[in-house]
Formats: C-alpha cells, structure tokens, sequence
C-alpha cells in the first residue's frame, strides 16, 4: 500500500465528486451563493451534514491508515486507532441516515479532502494531533452549532443525533 495515499487514490462510488474546498467556495460565489453553508435553511443544512458524512468517511479511513503506516507504535495507540475507526464507522451510518431525513443524497454537494490531507502526516504525532486536536475539535464546535439549530427548527431526530455522535468526538479530541 502506498504511503501516504494521495487522496485521489481513495476508493469511491461514482456518485462521489472531489473538489478542493477553495474551489467549492469560488464557484458557489461566481453563482452569488454564500461560500460556505449559512445554516438559514434546510437546503444549507443539508448541504452540512453532507460534508460532515464525507469528514466522518475521511477520519475513519484516517484513522485505519494509522493502524497501518505506524506499526511499531505503541499498543494503546494502536487500540484507539481502531476505536476511531469502528466510531468513525458508525457516525457514516447516522450521517447517511440523516442526509436522507434531509432528503438529501451522497454526492449531492462535493467531497473536499481536508481531513484526509491531515490524516496523511508522516509523523504520527502529527497527525493525530491535526486530525484528533485541530478537526474533531472543529468538529465538536460545528456539531454544538447544528444541535443548536436543529433546536431551534424543531428538528429531534437531526438534534439527538448529532449529539450522540458528539459524545465519541470528545473521546476523539482526548486521544489527541
């Protein structure tokens, strides 16, 4: 396996379409759309969750590669490597199932490869600190916001899952 994987070697259904975030942004504005989700609407929360599914993707195959690329690493980093993965795993399921209460669908908006650019650092420390530290941290501040939304429109389903996900991605934060 190569090491690291550039991120458009990542395996995809068609239905998947990569773009640079930069990119995204300036095309949405050349179209006098906001450059980033506003969250003022369903379509734009849709939009959100669609990008925290393809975040959740990258960050449980972030989270495999290191199991892999670091194989004299100490077990316990090991052990929650493969912890991320199996969380990783499940909050793809939720997302996907949310994206559908949103009537949305993969492959609707973009996927930017943010997450796994620094999922691909060459020291471990690294990367679990970009990844772990520095997104799922983001994360957690982006999840706070959309439970607080989902709220404010009445949303439960969209709420309480999006606050389950957010008890694993505080662990996520401590293992970096």
């Amino acid at each position: 396996m190569e090491r690291p994987l550039a991120y458009d070697k990542l395996a995809r259904e068609d239905r998947f379409v990569r773009m640079r975030g930069r990119r995204v942004a300036e095309l949405k504005v050349a179209q006098g759309l906001p450059p980033f989700p506003d969250l003022a609407s369903r379509e734009s929360i849709k939009e959100r969750v669609h990008g925290i599914l393809v975040g959740e993707l990258q960050a449980m195959e972030g989270a495999g590669r290191s199991v892999y690329d670091f194989p004299d690493a100490p077990w316990e980093f090991t052990l929650d490597m493969a912890r991320q993965v199996w969380d990783e795993s499940r909050h793809v399921e939720i997302y996907l199932r949310l994206l559908e209460h949103l009537d949305g669908y993969v492959g609707e908006f973009p996927e930017t490869t943010i997450l796994w650019r620094c999922a691909c650092a060459e020291d471990a420390a690294a990367r679990v600190a970009g990844v772990n530290r520095g997104l799922e941290g983001l994360a957690c501040d982006v999840f706070n916001q959309l439970i607080h939304i989902a709220r404010k429109i009445g949303d439960p389903i969209l709420e309480h899952a999006v606050d389950y996900v957010l008890a694993d991605e505080i662990t996520h934060v401590r293992m970096g």
